[in-house]
């Protein structure tokens, strides 16, 4: 009869290969289960095993960094996810696979995200294993439910994924540090020399502002780790940046507004009743796109997000006016026809509120009247564009009015300065 839960103290250091055996030994003892590795500055990983194979991973200081990224590559923004009332620990794998059952992600790109999360978690743990001081595994772990999609292949495959993945970033000049740590361009060093740097190098000083890390930035800018890390080097050796550690993203049930706060909300923006201290606006530049139609809602969306920048779409004019406030946008596509609330009257009330009286707010709309076109000036719109929806138009009024993204598939290339 299987015990319930083995722990393995640890009593030395491990090396990568060493910890790599001890987790290897506990999966092929047991035939489920999960597997937890604490270290000794408070981190812990997760890995769930069934059949010899591990099936899924999670944990570790960046947690919700990895998903966001994963949930990005997936083309899918977190607030268009149900959002939990709790911090589930199998939050990621439960919304794969009810993401799969809807539909909305293929089979591959599961197994894509699945094997991804297993990859990077293992990474870290190997990078780690000095530090890891105890070692458990709970043989009557059932809390993972069956999916529909598991990645075939063996542990010893894992293993050999992520130490190739570690010894090529161990080869590196940042192979010290870990990816999870985030670059901040050292603004004193740089001021000299930015204006006669070209200009694809100034853009991407913009990014190292120690909020995104090397990890962030590898999937922002289209560049394996091992890459990324050669360019950074550069800028490290002459002193044009820092590395600092930077703390985990929100938790999705920490995304949620109150319940009480959303529905107050149209009341709060009708009076101009808004706290600039309530919600701090969010990270990157996020484009909202308020339309009633889905299909105009994914056509934007996939136009925005190639054109480098983070997307959100709102189907409701009523749900817009919360998202608003919450997530506090860079700018604003809003359809004029919507059933409640109408463009015109929408944009009348954010340009009320102080905070927005600046956001650039372009309306869509099928009719392209003179009328049309004087009332949106009047209400405070910025722009107007007619629909069907051109993605030369779109492109051109975001950088127009926005600085402007590093497309996810532009690449940075080393710089060699005298």
């Amino acid at each position: 009869m299987a015990i319930e839960e083995r722990i393995y103290p640890i009593g030395e250091s491990l090396s990568a290969n060493q910890l790599a055996g001890v987790i290897q030994q506990m999966i092929q003892t047991e035939v489920n289960g999960r597997i937890t590795a604490d270290t000794d500055y408070g981190q812990q990983w997760s890995l769930y095993f069934a059949s010899g194979r591990v099936i899924w991973a999670s944990g570790g200081e960046h947690r919700w960094r990895r998903w966001y990224r994963l949930l990005k590559q997936l083309k899918l923004h977190p607030k268009s996810l149900p959002q939990p009332k709790d911090q589930n620990p199998r939050l990621e794998h439960d919304t794969l696979t009810r993401l799969f059952k809807q539909q909305r992600i293929t089979r591959k790109s599961m197994q894509y995200a699945i094997d991804s999360a297993v990859n990077e978690v293992l990474f870290d743990i190997f990078l780690a294993a000095s530090t890891v001081i105890q070692i458990s595994c709970d043989s009557d772990f059932h809390d993972l439910p069956e999916s529909p999609v598991t990645v075939m292949g063996s542990y010893d495959e894992s293993i050999a994924r992520a130490h190739g993945m570690l010894r090529c970033w161990q080869a590196t000049e940042l192979g010290w540090y870990s990816p999870n740590w985030a670059p901040q361009a050292n603004e004193e060093a740089v001021r000299d020399q930015l204006r006669s740097l070209p200009e694809v190098h100034q853009r991407f000083l913009q990014l190292l502002d120690g909020k995104r890390s090397i990890r962030d930035l590898a999937l922002k800018t289209g560049k394996d780790l091992q890459a990324l890390a050669k360019v950074l080097s550069v800028y490290r050796r002459k002193e044009f940046i820092n590395l600092q550690v930077v703390p985990d993203r929100r938790a999705p049930h920490q995304l949620n507004r109150p319940k009480e706060k959303a529905q107050n909300a149209i009341v709060q923006l009708n009076n101009g009743q808004v706290d600039p201290q309530a919600n701090p606006p969010g990270d990157g530049q996020l484009i909202l796109c308020i339309d009633d139609s889905e299909h105009i809602c994914c056509i934007l969306e996939e136009i925005i997000r190639n054109a480098g920048y983070e997307v959100l779409s709102v189907n409701q004019a009523v749900e817009a006016v919360s998202t608003v406030l919450r997530q506090r946008p860079a700018f604003i596509f809003l359809d004029l026809i919507m059933p409640v609330v109408n463009g015109y009257e929408l944009c009348k009330q954010l340009r009320r509120v102080s905070l927005f009286k600046d956001v650039p707010i372009v309306i869509l709309t099928g009719k392209d009247g003179m009328i049309d076109r004087v009332r949106a000036k009047f209400v405070g719109a910025t722009g107007f564009l007619s629909k069907p929806i051109k993605e030369d138009e779109i492109v051109a009024v975001l950088q127009r009015h926005l600085p402007a993204a590093i497309a996810e598939d532009e690449i940075v290339e080393p710089l060699v300065l005298s």
